[in-house]
């Protein structure tokens, strides 16, 4: 007995689908390659798995209907111990921590509903904004992590992949705040490189009082930052309670 396909979310990066066969889990051989950076799953279907834990089910693909390959648990294990990512292990354990529970409690998986979530288009929009400003910072993969951190808490997803569709607005206030935050850093550090510049390099200042002027500038910029991120939040809240309203 077959059932509907059902959709993993791993790492909120990578889908695996699932299809319930005799109540077995079978999972997407390619989706599982996919995760593990194997480039050849043809070549494990030759040399690694056992082909009687192996299905092939007829689906609709992006080019067209064709048969995608389904494997079983243990042949699942085969290929993740074929793998030298990093990500294996934690492969591994959320499929036997977290999946099969499920799978075995309830006996399937939610199925990803995307019609609720923001569009890919949109996506790769919101991607382009946040790594634009984030290649101001020196810091870039830091910021750029703190940015989607802050879009996840702001909209409630658990991925960037499920933000709805109807908290598209939440993320529009983030990036304002965001925006703000970078101005003002960005006058901060034109205004200091142009006082080493000028005050230290051409006129030969005194060193010690320019950058004492640096670090008090910087203490403001921090509890402009603290002000605005107060008033930003009593915003918010307002507008969060007009809604429930």
């Amino acid at each position: 007995m077959t059932n509907q396909i059902s959709v993993f979310q791993f790492q909120s990066s990578y889908e695996v689908r699932i299809q319930l066969i005799n109540n077995e889990p079978f999972f997407c051989l390619k989706d599982v390659c996919s995760v593990l950076d194997i480039k050849n799953h043809k070549d494990l279907l030759a040399k690694q798995i056992d082909n009687k834990g192996v299905e092939k089910i007829y689906l609709p693909t992006n080019g067209g209907n064709q048969y995608v390959v389904f494997i079983n648990e243990p042949n699942l294990y085969r290929v993740i111990f074929r793998s030298n990512k990093p990500e294996a292990k934690q492969f591994q354990d959320w499929v036997f921590n977290d999946v099969l529970p499920k799978i075995r409690k309830t006996g399937a998986y939610s199925v990803v509903d995307k019609s609720n979530y923001i569009t890919s288009q949109q996506l790769q929009d919101l991607k382009y904004i946040i790594n634009n400003i984030s290649n101001a910072f020196f810091y870039t993969e830091a910021f750029m992590q703190g940015v989607w951190k802050m879009v996840r808490d702001a909209t409630g997803a658990d991925s960037i992949q499920h933000i709805r569709k109807d908290r598209l607005y939440l993320i529009s206030a983030e990036i304002e705040k965001m925006l703000k935050v970078t101005q003002m850093y960005l006058t901060l550090r034109r205004d200091t490189e142009s006082e080493i510049i000028k005050k230290i390099f051409r006129n030969h200042n005194d060193q010690d009082i320019i950058m004492f002027n640096v670090k008090h500038e910087h203490a403001q910029f921090l509890l402009n930052i603290d002000k605005m991120h107060k008033i930003y939040l009593k915003d918010f809240n307002k507008k969060l309670i007009a809604d429930i309203k």
